[in-house]
């Protein structure tokens, strides 16, 4: 065994000549195997070992006796130790947590804590090919997606440091036999016997079975999650690169992407997408499970009604507009109504672009970013506001015939959120004078009257 591992060591470059390495044990035959096998390397390694225990304080006189034990096997070989105690019952009560989440966030915050008092850049854990039969099927169990890791890695980062599995390609049978062959001490942890926690249940109902039609069935395993893995992280290349080319903007905490170019792309791809925004507006710098939104999210983009939205937690927002799908991460700004006067000449600022007025003598192409008014006719002052419940206009072409301006927005496909930020110009009398870049009235003057003009003009913002 010992062969093995120094070997799965090498291939997996898990561990460098004289380094300096925190050891986590915990008493188990596991944990107490690996410290032994490690002394066994160690001078052929030249490397530094620390001893840490963390006392979970959970069964008494047992954890006291687990820790002393500990601590006389270390003295007795020479080996640094030290001993860290976590309450794991008082982070429980806090934060409302289960035992084993809250005792594992204890216990790699002990960890990181012990490698920078003694300057370590490796961690090594005990984790064995059977722990990656449960945690594989663990995680299936409760719906992991694709994206993530399903097993346990042999090598992964760890607060810029590294925590390394070099029993991966072990069994639990075969860490027995050499501790009983080695006369490696360890203590028996009474709470292996429950099915109180989920991974008990597991390892006594599941992987034990599994086990019995195949003996070596955590070997195939780590080779499809290694083999999975790689897959993913290709897939998930791809996904970067194809999410830059359906990108329209990226601002603060929103993100906007071309529906037409996302249809375009691969599903595996699209999810992927989906899955890649949701960690940037989240801020997770590691990627994490989000399955369950995913498969919401393909759901709603399978519609293609006008605009529509989906909140998910911590008001994250999906929004389905006409040309676009809009990712929005904080609480919505409500409609307020505005109205501002409009001077001659003059400039104004509205939430999705800028009006500009001015007397008009010249030539013009006809535009729908610009009308033309006649002096002699408008009843000043001019305002710009949005719209208000029952406007009506009176649209050229129409002979006079009224049109709602609700409608107008619904004709011309104008997304909901912006529709009650659109600007409108009205004359004094509250009378629709035009709907920039939509609809002219029955008031505008073609430019080549005679009559004196105003040209007012229409800049949107871009991506809006």
């Amino acid at each position: 065994m010992k062969d093995r591992v120094e070997k799965f060591i090498q291939e997996e470059n898990l561990m460098q000549q004289g380094s300096d390495i925190v050891v986590a044990v915990s008493g188990g035959v596991d944990s107490m195997v690996l410290l032994h096998l490690l002394e066994e390397l160690k001078e052929k390694w030249s490397w530094n070992l620390f001893v840490l225990h963390v006392n979970h304080q959970l069964r008494g006189e047992e954890s006291e006796q687990d820790a002393n034990f500990i601590e006389a096997y270390c003295l007795h070989f020479h080996i640094p130790y030290n001993e860290t105690r976590i309450d794991v019952t008082q982070l429980k009560a806090n934060e409302k947590l289960s035992t084993q989440v809250a005792a594992r966030e204890l216990r790699y915050k002990a960890f990181k804590e012990e490698m920078d008092r003694v300057n370590a850049k490796v961690l090594v854990t005990a984790h064995h090919g059977d722990d990656e039969i449960e945690t594989v099927f663990m995680r299936l169990n409760r719906g992991r997606s694709p994206f993530t890791r399903l097993g346990i890695a042999p090598k992964r980062d760890f607060s810029g440091k590294t925590i390394v599995r070099p029993f991966l390609q072990e069994s639990r049978e075969s860490i027995m036999d050499y501790s009983l062959r080695n006369s490696v001490p360890f203590r028996e942890d009474s709470s292996n016997a429950l099915n109180t926690y989920a991974r008990n249940r597991f390892r006594h109902k599941v992987s034990s079975y599994l086990k019995e039609e195949n003996r070596l069935n955590y070997k195939h395993i780590f080779q499809y999650d290694r083999w999975q893995n790689e897959d993913n992280e290709y897939l998930m290349t791809l996904a970067t690169q194809k999410f830059d080319d359906i990108l329209i903007e990226r601002k603060g905490d929103s993100i906007t992407i071309s529906k037409e170019r996302f249809h375009e792309t691969a599903i595996p791809l699209q999810r992927r997408v989906i899955h890649l925004i949701l960690n940037y507006l989240y801020g997770i710098t590691v990627l994490r499970d989000f399955s369950v939104y995913i498969n919401q999210i393909e759901q709603f983009f399978q519609f293609n009604s006008g605009f529509a939205q989906i909140d998910l937690r911590d008001d994250l927002k999906v929004m389905r507009l006409n040309d676009v799908y809009r990712f929005t991460l904080g609480t919505t700004v409500e409609s307020v109504e505005y109205c501002s006067k409009l001077s001659v000449p003059g400039k104004l600022d509205t939430p999705i672009g800028t009006i500009k007025i001015e007397r008009f003598e010249g030539i013009s192409e006809r535009s729908e970013s610009e009308v033309f008014l006649n002096m002699n006719e408008v009843v000043f002052p001019l305002y710009i506001r949005n719209r208000r419940p029952g406007d009506r206009l009176n649209p050229k072409g129409l002979n006079g015939a009224s049109k709602k301006v609700n409608r107008v927005f619904i004709d011309k496909k104008v997304d909901w959120p912006l529709r009650d930020r659109w600007p409108i110009l009205v004359d004094h009398n509250d009378t629709i004078l035009w709907i920039p870049l939509l609809l002219q009235t029955e008031l505008t003057t073609p430019f080549n009257s005679s009559d004196p003009l105003l040209r007012v003009a229409f800049t949107k913002e871009r991506n809006l």
